[in-house]
């Protein structure tokens, strides 16, 4: 029988899953979410149209191209493989007005305003930038590849030969934050291929077999000068390429003069090829890395605080938790206790390699020193570039993907560093624990935080178990057409009450509402009009906001109520109230009136006790009396009575039937009257579910209760709109007369019976 986990290589296999992976993250995650996308895409079809690089302006305004200061070696990749598959036009998308760059509110976390016409399948510009996202997965693989040759350099023959490798790998594809950014229009996969191309091309020149050829200084020259147009911060990776032109000369025992040759053999073809770039921009901005017009354009990021302990603690946590994972523009975050996790085990790994580095400098292995040595300096050298951009700007330098151009170098080093913890015999255990914990957090992340973030579920039309609302307008674009409840609230529920509704736009939105930011309220009223329980926040918390409704599309959003702990509503019913507001002139402003669009019954923490005086009167449909209770009043001539209601069946309801309670005499005349709804009309029968049991109270006035003849009380149902009555019906099923059941003798009361009987 075929075995695929013989034939096929575990790091075939590995590149598979991130292959995978990369195509699921490019289909959860809208184009423009990704940091700079948008930017990167315009660059793109700039070179296009074009056909010649952006130029700069020192006024951001005049920028045809936002990122116009890259190279253009990763964007020009992306044009010529993908340029001829799909229309790569100008695109615009609206900005999300609930998020500007630098807020931060849970409930509006994307970047843009993402309507229907963007979902899968894709066409025309959207359909260019999702190939382009492809090209990305692919120089995110080939990475893998590199990073899974550079640790296999740096491992002795044995177990660690084995699985050190695809730590490695796992490490450089799973990590949350790079598959997201691989998936993405970035220049930062550019600068984490060549940086992996260039960790390889370093431990392989020092492996201890023997002297290099010339060519491969050549080849880790024009590597270098090939990131360089990537991205100009593989400047950093200068001290590593130093040191291993250095340390290869002293391990071979070369000459000074043999160590400057080969030194030149790797300046002379970066130089080549992309000294040309930094001359233009010396030309064009008068700094050769183009510094200068790169702060101008992002000016409104200039540090705004001062140096500080606090400062340097701030950077370094986002930096931190960016480098594992925080998506968009830091909106969307893993869970806390988790990026505690990943900093234990980030611990763990360079406490390792200490551990591993001093082993080999006591067994003076020089060639596997030399190797680590070279890609410690690659992340050093990485570190120290994204801290001097943290001098000139505020947190938001303080980027993971910032660190990508040594994110092989990264992923080597910490597998080095676990794996060093393990004797022999338990590193397959290990590897295969460290890879599959690293496959299911990328994947969970996906599946578990993007999914949810980014891909609100559309209806075309509201489902059938769901309520409609009719002309529940939340001004002149928007409206709720429905809603649902699974179940209703309790008075001492704990938890949040969930309601979902269901919302659209009236009709096509223009420019001018795209651009408001209305949020909603929902508020539980009981018939007091107290508040029960309140939400605020944008619908659909921010994934399908108001201003990208359509009116063809219905979208869900589903809520939690917290009950007041401190409520002192009775049971009953809860007008549901829903209204729009939003921010004008710094306060908040209704867009509409409120609609009450539905009500739900506020259900007894505890089951109701038994009545004192059972009966068994059924009422069609479901609906019995179980049974009632006679109390005297302070008031001379005035008795309670009290009546326990239960739903006894899964019949629906659809009339709020009054109450009937009636005193005759015995010969027909009324003596006292009182009808109106059950529970003073907290509990509307409509609301009622199988199993419900409701107490209500209603006085009798009676200018004096007789000590003799008749004196009986008769109750029944019947509908306010017809003045028809509910058919009623004994305990064995017989129809009573008139459709009332007649309960007691209050002549009997006064005499001691508390039933009246």
């Amino acid at each position: 029988m075929f075995d695929l986990s013989r034939r096929v290589p575990p790091i075939a296999r590995l590149l598979l899953l991130y292959g995978l992976l990369g195509l699921l993250y490019n289909l959860v995650v809208p184009f423009g979410e990704p940091p700079d996308e948008q930017a990167h895409y315009s660059y793109l079809v700039y070179l296009l149209e074009h056909r010649r690089l952006p130029v700069q302006s020192f006024d951001p305004v005049q920028n045809e191209v936002q990122e116009g200061h890259h190279p253009p070696a990763y964007y020009a990749a992306v044009a010529l493989l993908t340029g001829w598959l799909a229309p790569y036009q100008p695109y615009h998308q609206d900005q999300n007005p609930y998020l500007p760059i630098g807020y931060r509110d849970p409930q509006a976390v994307q970047q843009f305003l993402h309507p229907v016409e963007e979902r899968f399948p894709w066409r025309g510009p959207l359909l260019a930038a999702h190939a382009a996202r492809l090209v990305s997965i692919w120089m995110g693989c080939v990475g893998v590849l590199l990073t899974y040759r550079t640790a296999q350099e740096i491992t002795q023959p044995g177990p660690r030969k084995r699985w050190l490798p695809l730590i490695a790998a796992a490490t450089f594809a799973f990590t949350p934050q790079f598959a997201y950014i691989s998936a993405a229009i970035n220049n930062d996969n550019g600068a984490a291929l060549v940086g992996a191309l260039l960790a390889w091309q370093m431990v392989h020149l020092l492996r201890p077999d023997g002297g290099a050829r010339w060519s491969e200084f050549l080849l880790i020259g024009l590597g270098w000068g090939l990131g360089l147009l990537c991205k100009v911060s593989l400047l950093a990776l200068l001290p590593a390429i130093g040191a291993t032109i250095l340390l290869h000369g002293r391990l071979h025992r070369r000459s000074w003069r043999q160590i400057l040759v080969a030194g030149g053999l790797v300046l002379v073809p970066a130089v080549i090829v992309s000294g040309w770039w930094f001359w233009r921009n010396l030309l064009l901005y008068d700094d050769p890395i183009a510094w200068n017009v790169w702060m101008a354009t992002y000016a409104q990021f200039l540090r705004r605080w001062s140096f500080s302990w606090w400062y340097v603690g701030q950077f370094v946590w986002s930096q931190f938790t960016s480098f594992w994972g925080r998506f968009g523009w830091g909106a969307v975050t893993l869970p806390t206790w988790l990026y505690g996790f990943l900093l234990a085990l980030t611990l763990v790994g360079i406490g390792g390699l200490v551990r591993r580095l001093a082993g080999l400098y006591r067994l003076r292995d020089r060639p596997r020193l030399a190797r680590l040595s070279v890609l410690v300096l690659m992340v050093v050298g990485v570190l120290i570039s994204t801290w001097r951009l943290g001098l000139a700007q505020d947190t938001v330098a303080a980027q993971g993907r910032f660190l990508f151009p040594a994110l092989s170098a990264i992923a080597t080093l910490l597998a080095t560093g676990w794996l060093d913890w393990w004797s022999e015999s338990g590193r397959r255990t290990a590897a295969r624990v460290l890879v599959a914990g690293l496959a299911a957090l990328s994947v969970g992340t996906v599946l578990g935080l993007l999914l949810p973030t980014h891909v609100q579920p559309l209806l075309p039309e509201l489902p059938s178990n769901a309520r409609a609302v009719q002309q529940g307008y939340m001004g002149e674009w928007w409206e709720v057409v429905g809603w649902q409840a699974a179940a209703s609230p309790r008075v001492d529920q704990s938890r949040p009450w969930p309601l979902t509704l269901y919302w659209r736009a009236r009709c096509e939105l223009d420019e001018a509402a795209r651009q408001r930011s209305p949020t909603s309220y929902v508020r539980l009223l009981d018939v007091d009009g107290r508040v029960v329980a309140g939400w605020d926040g944008v619908p659909t918390q921010g994934r399908f906001p108001p201003p990208a409704w359509n009116p063809d599309w219905i979208a869900p959003d589903t809520i939690r109520l917290p009950l007041s702990r401190e409520t002192t509503s009775e049971p009953g019913v809860l007008h549901i109230l829903v209204g729009f507001v939003e921010q004008r002139e710094g306060e908040l402003t209704p867009v509409s009136d409120p609609v009450v669009v539905g009500r739900v019954m506020l259900r007894p923490a505890a089951p109701v006790e038994p009545p004192p005086c059972p009966v068994g009167v059924r009422f069609a449909p479901d609906l019995r009396l179980l049974g009632y209770g006679l109390e005297s009043t302070d008031q001379d001539g005035v008795l309670r009575l009290v009546l326990y209601w239960e739903k006894a069946g899964d019949g629906a309801v659809v009339e709020d039937y009054q109450v009937f309670v009636h005193v005759t005499a015995g010969g027909g005349e009324l003596l006292a009257q009182a009808d109106g709804p059950p529970c003073q009309g907290r509990c509307p029968t409509s609301l009622w579910q199988r199993g419900d049991v409701w107490r209500g109270e209603r006085e009798l006035a009676l200018s004096a209760v007789p000590t003799a003849g008749q004196a009986t009380l008769t109750i029944g149902l019947y509908d306010l709109a017809t003045g028809d009555r509910a058919p009623a019906f004994g305990s064995d099923g017989t129809r009573l007369l008139n459709d009332q059941a007649a309960l007691a003798d209050l002549v009997e009361f006064p005499a001691g019976a508390p039933c009246g009987r």
